[in-house]
């Protein structure tokens, strides 16, 4: 930030320009490139597991419907008897009849035969395709005539001599005391693959079921073989690939999907360079843009601040001319109005600066200085006290304690010294009505020391006798106070004539508005509110035959005030 600092305006704007085009360019590059990424692999991996699992439920599908069919032409012994009667056409019938039912349900066209204990062909759903031989030592056959506890084998056909199957399954034909009667075979050719895999995969995908030893059986493309097999067993998987297995439970055959990735290393590299070439513009536009941006905003700055130096050297006729009608152009115009207006307060000031000193003397002679009527009242208080005018010197003597509390500085004091200012005020207002009210005060002694506004409590006594007591004969007014919870409630009770109901709502209304004749009532609700809260502040009751009482709720605080 210090090297930004030093640098001139025009240079900072063509550096911001350039961190804020080009990094997020840069940025949003390389994730994009990233995400796409991402998002395609992702794509390609739940699609080929998916895949994965439906070809390999296929192959499973179709070795169970193979082995269900065989089960059921052995039922009753019906291969067995069709074997050994070859003069009776009902069995051979009825095994013809049972094999076409049930191939429906292999999901392909798989050639079924049966061959005797010899080898020799009897029956077969294609005569065309099936062998009429098959040796009985080797091959297929030889594999189940070893198989002595197996019912069902499944081989590759390496040593088939037709070279157009590549699988082949086999089931035993025993009779009723386990005397082996013949075989049932299955043979599955390169389209019979094709067609039981047809619609599970795209025509970019590739399929290969391999043995238990990683000997390739199928590959649905002519493109790829044993040697793409042999790479994936020693983990060297080619580029652009994406390779899932899994292995087939019941013959144990390996079946494996290749897929080619959705963005390939050269359409990754194209996309970087786009991003790069089209970042490379950007950047140009950047600076081209920065610059004369940068030109626009710092020259009438420049003038500005060379403006400003002749202003601070004392030269207020200076003006800036522009035409400029953006915040630039408002900027100067209104430093011209500044530069005129101080100009003309410069000139104002000196002005009223000489008529200021020749008025300070005649002020400093007719000011009327608050302790001088202090000093008065205590003249007056003394001469009264001369002539023998006790009332006239107890006045004078009541009004000089109020006026000397109310010119000191402090605006809040002690409930104490409230009480005693109320004192001297209720003494001056008992000769003025001549005795005709009395007045008590009962306050805790816990609560004296409570600090409250100054002169809080005068225009609310002074409102009890000129509204409440001065049309009757007599009355009282009393002062009492009580803590409740964190809060102090000092009441001021007289049993005169009452507030109207006027006065009652003014005063406990939240919104309050001045009133002409209860300004002093006006003054200190405001002042406890603006100090304390407008929680607080004063509200007042009427009950008959007990008098009004005005409440003032404060918090209890024992610290001094500013």
């Amino acid at each position: 930030m210090k090297f930004l600092d030093s640098l001139s305006y025009r240079k900072q704007i063509f550096i911001g320009f350039l961190v804020v085009a080009l990094i997020p360019l840069l940025l949003s590059m390389c994730f994009s490139t990233y995400f796409y990424s991402v998002v395609f692999q992702h794509e390609l991996e739940t699609d080929g597991n998916r895949q994965i699992v439906e070809l390999n439920e296929r192959l499973t599908g179709f070795f169970d419907s193979s082995e269900q069919i065989c089960k059921l032409l052995c039922e009753e012994e019906l291969s067995a008897k069709a074997l050994i009667d070859k003069v009776n056409d009902e069995y051979q019938k009825a095994l013809y009849l049972t094999l076409y039912q049930n191939s429906a349900t292999i999901p392909t066209d798989v050639l079924v035969s049966i061959y005797d204990i010899g080898g020799h062909l009897r029956f077969a759903t294609s005569t065309q395709d099936a062998e009429e031989i098959l040796p009985i030592y080797w091959g297929i056959l030889g594999e189940a005539k070893r198989g002595k506890n197996q019912n069902y084998y499944i081989t590759n056909s390496i040593a088939n001599r037709n070279s157009n199957v590549l699988l082949q399954t086999v089931y035993t034909v025993e009779n009723q005391k386990k005397v082996r009667m013949g075989y049932i075979t299955m043979s599955l050719t390169k389209a019979d693959f094709d067609q039981l895999f047809n619609g599970f995969f795209s025509q970019s995908d590739t399929i290969f079921v391999t043995d238990r030893q990683m000997n390739i059986i199928y590959c649905s493309s002519q493109n790829y073989g044993q040697s793409t097999i042999d790479m994936l067993q020693e983990n060297e998987v080619p580029n652009n690939f994406w390779y899932s297995g899994a292995v087939e439970p019941t013959s144990g055959y390996h079946v494996i999907l290749q897929k080619q990735s959705l963005i390939s290393t050269a359409a990754k590299q194209g996309m970087f360079r786009i991003s790069l070439f089209i970042s490379f513009i950007c950047l140009i536009l950047c600076v081209i843009v920065s610059m004369i941006l940068g030109k626009q905003l710092s020259n009438p700055i420049d003038k500005l601040n060379k403006a400003m130096e002749l202003v601070k050297k004392g030269n207020l006729s200076i003006h800036v001319h522009t035409n400029q009608q953006n915040e630039l152009g408002e900027l100067t115009n209104n430093f011209n109005h500044m530069t005129e207006e101080l100009s003309n307060h410069v000139d104002n000031m000196v002005r009223r600066q000489k008529d200021i000193q020749d008025m300070q003397i005649q002020l400093f002679q007719t000011q009327l200085n608050p302790h001088f009527l202090y000093n008065t009242l205590d003249s007056i208080k003394w001469s009264a006290r001369i002539h023998h005018l006790e009332d006239i010197s107890l006045m004078a003597e009541n009004l000089a304690y109020i006026l000397q509390n109310s010119i000191r500085k402090e605006q809040f004091i002690p409930l104490q010294g409230e009480l005693d200012i109320i004192d001297n005020y209720i003494k001056i207002q008992q000769i003025r009505f001549n005795g005709k009210f009395t007045y008590e005060v009962e306050i805790p002694d816990d609560l004296v020391d409570c600090i409250v506004p100054k002169l809080m409590l005068q225009p609310i006594v002074e409102n009890s006798i000129i509204h409440g007591l001065a049309e009757q004969e007599g009355g009282s007014i009393s002062i009492y106070a009580d803590q409740i919870g964190d809060t102090i409630s000092i009441n001021v009770t007289d049993d005169g004539v009452g507030m109207s109901q006027e006065i009652i709502d003014w005063l406990n209304t939240d919104n309050f508005m001045e009133n002409e004749g209860h300004l002093g009532l006006y003054n200190v609700n405001k002042i406890i509110k603006l100090y304390f809260g407008r929680q607080y502040g004063i509200t007042a009751t009427v009950e008959a035959g007990i008098g009004t009482t005005v409440t003032i709720v404060l918090p209890i605080r024992k610290e001094k005030m500013p």
